[in-house]
């Protein structure tokens, strides 16, 4: 049973990092280049095409990853360490319309004689991901449908475990594509489908197409995120949520550029974050400041007055090469990024 809880869990809160993927046209968008470092996706659009990465901690002196990809851009191999061992080893294959990941475990730097975690992804012409299937090692296999309209807007989900519906989630998009309405129903497992929790998650624009106010309902219990607006840029967020975790983030820019957030949230506390670019336009560094409150949407917290500062260094390909982490002047962590490119 335990084992089965855990699964729901992950499959709860996949739904909300799912859901982001589809609000292009909401504030989201504004925080993906501070909290998404995904480097791959640089290198698929790259015209010096990497051939390997290795990710190093250098206070520690410790691999993390070493990944390699194809001429085309796609990772076919991905080794993981942990205390300077091997972990974990990724495969990629790639067939026409399928994908998929095996997933191997080491022991002592060997690989595990054991069947490995299988993640199988099916796409149909037009690109789109209409299935995808986890078969597990310890025998759980957990499955998800998609459905689109003719517009290719993800209209309807279906998760499964062991083959028995579990979530559904269903979308509706206004004549010019933006997202209206997400609805997710969670279900009893047995014979009988059965409702056991619902949430409903309802979008507004104004007239320039801009999103200025969700309000998301479940089990009867309401939140309400307020958006405006100054010259197609955000400017101030609002929220009251149902938890009683209400407050307001406030936006600057310079040469539309993100610049400041000073996020303030009730009884919790107040913080301000300070964003540096380059002459490329590229974050170079990060300052956060505040007085025991929480930071950022993915509200991530610090201790009292504390200043964190992140700084990246780039190749003459625009790739990062190195990012170090400090609070307080302190070097806490440092990442190195040696990158190996195809002739």
């Amino acid at each position: 049973m335990k084992k089965y809880f855990i699964i729901i869990i992950l499959l709860i809160n996949n739904v909300f990092i799912y859901s982001q993927t589809y609000l292009d046209n909401t504030p989201a968008k504004y925080f993906d280049s501070l909290i998404k470092n995904d480097f791959q996706n640089e290198n698929l659009v790259s015209s010096n095409k990497i051939k390997k990465q290795i990710y190093i901690e250098t206070i520690k002196n410790d691999t993390l990853f070493i990944n390699q990809f194809d001429k085309y851009g796609k990772i076919i191999e991905e080794i993981k360490f942990e205390n300077g061992k091997r972990n974990e080893k990724w495969i990629y294959d790639y067939k026409e319309n399928n994908k998929s990941i095996s997933v191997y475990r080491f022991q002592n730097n060997k690989i595990l004689n054991e069947k490995p975690d299988i993640y199988l992804f099916q796409f149909d012409q037009r690109k789109n991901l209409i299935f995808q299937k986890n078969i597990y090692r310890i025998g759980v296999e957990m499955s998800y449908k998609y459905f689109y309209d003719s517009n290719i807007n993800l209209i309807k989900r279906e998760d499964y475990i062991n083959n028995k519906l579990t979530n559904s989630y269903k979308y509706k998009f206004l004549n010019n594509q933006l997202i209206e309405y997400i609805s997710r129903r969670h279900f009893l497992e047995g014979n009988k489908l059965k409702t056991i929790e619902s949430e409903d998650v309802i979008y507004s624009y104004n007239k320039n197409k801009q999103c200025v106010l969700i309000t998301a309902q479940s089990l009867g219990r309401k939140s309400f995120y307020n958006f405006k607006y100054l010259n197609e840029k955000l400017i101030e967020e609002n929220y009251e949520t149902y938890d009683n975790f209400d407050g307001n983030i406030k936006y600057t820019y310079e040469n539309g550029l993100l610049t400041n957030m000073i996020q303030e949230i009730q009884n919790k506390g107040k913080g301000e974050t300070k964003i540096f670019y380059d002459s490329k336009q590229r974050i170079s560094r990060i300052e956060t400041y505040n007085n025991g409150g929480l930071i950022f949407r993915n509200f991530l917290e610090r201790k009292d007055k504390t200043k964190t500062l992140k700084q990246y260094f780039f190749d003459k390909y625009n790739f990062w090469t190195k990012m170090e982490i400090k609070q307080d002047e302190f070097l806490i962590k440092s990442y190195e990024y040696k990158i190996e490119f195809y002739d």
